[in-house]
Order: structure tokens, then sequence, then C-alpha cells
């Protein structure tokens, strides 16, 4: 994800068959506004890498294509897997009712009802629990 301003863009897109490992789409995805912020940091994402999948013409155009090809291999009884997947779902206007979110449980299982709303980064966790 990058940004434009205060709201988040997608700017790649991944699915990938859970019980086979089979990648079903990875590619860039061109938003349609102008980055404001690239959080290379948590996506690996650069302005000279997109650049060069588009002049490659191996970019999506915009979130309405990169919802599109996701809903190519995927229907409303699919599960999404993802860290804080919500963020990726509001960039790609997607409300799914089957979502599997790390974070999200991670805080359930450590604070149960009485849940603080934390949320640990994903590198945090696979630190922790790879000890």
């Amino acid at each position: 994800m990058v940004s434009h301003g205060s709201r988040q863009e997608v700017a790649s897109i991944s699915a990938i068959e859970f019980l086979t490992g089979e990648v079903l789409l990875h590619t860039f995805v061109q938003p349609a506004d102008k980055v404001t912020r690239w959080n290379t940091r948590w996506s690996g994402i650069t302005s000279k890498k997109l650049n060069a999948a588009r002049r490659q013409g191996k970019v999506l155009w915009g979130w309405k294509e990169a919802r599109s090809a996701l809903w190519s291999f995927a229907n409303q009884s699919t599960v999404f897997i993802g860290h804080a997947i919500r963020n990726d779902l509001e960039a790609l206007k997607i409300i799914h009712p089957r979502i599997i979110d790390p974070s999200i449980r991670t805080n359930e299982a450590v604070f149960r009802q009485n849940s603080n709303k934390r949320l640990w980064s994903l590198t945090i966790l696979s630190h922790w629990l790879a000890q």
C-alpha cells in the first residue's frame, strides 16, 4: 500500500491458493492518484519498481482493475487471509464476510473479551513465534 494524503491506495496485489500454494495473482497496481508516501519500509514498493513494471506493461490500472482481477479467482465463499487485511479490503472497496486476520486473532487470544485493541505487527508476531 502507498498513500495519497491520508488515504491508502493499492500498489500491488497478490493472491495465493492456500491449499496448493499456487500463485494466482501477483502484480503491481498503478494508483489513480499521485503517490505522496511510498511506505517502502512495509510494502517494499518504490517508484522505481512501479515505473519499471509499468514500462513492461505489467501493472493493473487502479483499484477497480485490481479488484476485478482478484474477483476472477475469488467469490463470496472464498476465505481471505491476511495480516491487517481490513486495510487492503478497504483500499479495494470490498466488504467481505469471510476473513482470517492474524492481527485480530492474536489480540483475541491474548486478551479474550478484555480486548485492548492492541494489534502487533507481522514482524513482531513472526519473531515472537519463532522463539
